[in-house]
């Protein structure tokens, strides 16, 4: 969902760029039927442009990789004791955004949906007549509903119609041949996935104008008087409008509609300007297409609502990680005894987010009692000793284990999931892995990987302190990166 979240932020960019442009340059012209293309196409750009900047990205081999998945390689990083800049914690402000936007989807798809079950509503009941061409007419005792449109369903009050039926039906009916609900429904979408860009509502409003400017010509050029229209238009629009979604005989805002039909007819070279578009959606595209605007998106990509979820570290625990590492020697302060927390069984998958912080500041659970210290030489585990434990024929042979045994979850590649997975386990005294577990994952497949390759592992060269063997705590951080 980030993903798409990352999608709808460059098309309200794209859409924001656009609006901008028409209302500069086109808005006041006469072009009615042109303007309402205008602004259908580039809702439909708006859309577009993301999509087309991503294809155009250069990428390398990177394309070869989604059709290859052996050709994938993770790079692995040597073992370090500290952290890197890469594996600091997931950004609670990107989740936060992320998770408002996806509350403000829900609420206005609510409310959308809420408006358009009243209409049909109001369409249903009452008195219906068919008008002409399978359209239908609602006929309500309530004056207070304003007259409107629907599809091909047009609904008025019996006091309207007696009082400018013929004048009002014309009107309606112009919106309908023109499939103006359609333009809506399109621009209702647009809002559902951009309900945060102005721009947006913005287009909508100049959307619905124009609507009704097309609708008024249309009835003047049946032989209405405008003056007498143009009255009628005032009287109506002092009622109340209770639906947002339809195509409403009042709608439009009195003193454009009004200075629209007196406006003089603009001139045909002015249909020009709106090549301006083309140069501003190329532009778009290549600004998108960029590596180095593109990439910056990739940090809003990886953010997850899970990561709000957030865990409680009580004082004892805090007070017990927050020291100082030991001496080469000494063992580390987590210790299996009877009273210590339970590991993740090597055999369990790891769901995202567990196990999701250092080892320093690894959160105990309150309900236990705090670690005790031992000195039993058997079940004591070292963090940093005289020689430490390594797998058979060194770095470079891990390295190249890994290498060969690892796979790129395809849907993690598609998704252009980058990034590394700190593992952290403990080397028996012989050579075994036991307690693998994630400290810091990225993505619940590659996590899984990363598990599944290091559980399957041979056994290692044990560590050493004092010329015994002893069992060592070992962090191993593994990076997944799509080949450029």
């Amino acid at each position: 969902m980030a993903a798409f979240f990352v999608y709808s932020l460059k098309s309200s960019l794209c859409l924001a760029a656009f609006y901008l442009f028409y209302k500069l340059l086109v808005s006041r012209d006469t072009f009615h039927r042109f303007n309402r293309i205008t602004l259908l196409g580039m809702m439909m750009l708006s859309t577009s442009i993301p999509w087309v900047a991503w294809l155009i990205t250069p990428a390398g081999p990177a394309l070869e990789i989604m059709t290859d998945i052996s050709s994938v390689q993770p790079e692995i990083i040597n073992p370090t004791s500290s952290v890197t800049a890469e594996n600091a914690p997931p950004n609670r402000l990107l989740s936060l955004i992320l998770l408002l936007y996806l509350t403000g989807c829900v609420l206005y798809f609510l409310q959308s949906a809420w408006t358009l079950c009243r209409i049909l509503r109001l369409i249903r009941q009452g008195e219906r007549i068919r008008v002409d061409n399978n359209i239908m007419l609602t006929i309500h005792s309530d004056q207070r509903i304003a007259p409107f449109s629907w599809m091909k369903n047009m609904v008025a009050s019996r006091t309207d119609l007696n009082e400018a039926g013929e004048t009002i039906l014309l009107h309606e009916q112009a919106h309908i041949r023109q499939h103006h609900s359609f333009d809506l429904l399109l621009a209702e979408l647009c809002l559902l996935f951009q309900w945060y860009n102005p721009a947006a509502w913005l287009l909508y409003r100049e959307l619905q104008h124009i609507h009704e400017f097309e609708a008024d010509r249309s009835v003047l050029a049946q032989g209405i008087d405008a003056k007498q229209y143009q009255l009628l238009i005032i009287k109506k629009a002092v009622g109340t409008r209770l639906y947002s979604m339809a195509n409403s005989f009042n709608h439009s805002n009195l003193k454009k509609r009004i200075t629209m039909m007196l406006q003089k007819k603009s001139n045909s070279w002015a249909r020009l300007k709106y090549a301006y578009v083309l140069p501003l959606a190329a532009i778009s595209v290549i600004a998108f297409a960029r590596p180095e605007i593109s990439e910056s998106f990739d940090g809003i990509s990886n953010a997850k609502v899970s990561n709000l979820i957030l865990k409680v570290e009580p004082p004892e625990a805090e007070k017990i990680f927050s020291e100082t590492p030991p001496p080469i020697g000494h063992a580390v302060s987590v210790m299996e005894t009877d009273e210590t927390p339970a590991l993740p069984d090597p055999k369990t998958e790891v769901t995202p987010g567990q196990s999701n912080v250092p080892a320093e500041t690894k959160p105990v659970n309150p309900n236990l009692t705090p670690p005790i210290v031992t000195q039993n030489p058997d079940t004591m585990v070292f963090e940093i000793v005289e020689d430490m434990p390594e797998f058979s024929g060194g770095m470079q042979a891990l390295m190249k284990y890994l290498s060969e045994n690892l796979k790129y979850p395809y849907n993690a590649m598609q998704q252009g999931i980058q990034g590394s997975v700190m593992l952290q386990f403990i080397v028996e005294k012989d050579g075994s892995l036991t307690n693998i577990h994630v400290l810091r994952g990225i993505d619940s497949e590659i996590d899984a990987e990363a598990l599944r390759v290091v559980r399957e592992m041979p056994k290692w060269i044990p560590g050493k302190q004092r010329g015994q063997i002893v069992r060592v705590k070992f962090s191993l951080p593994v990076r997944f990166r799509l080949q450029q």
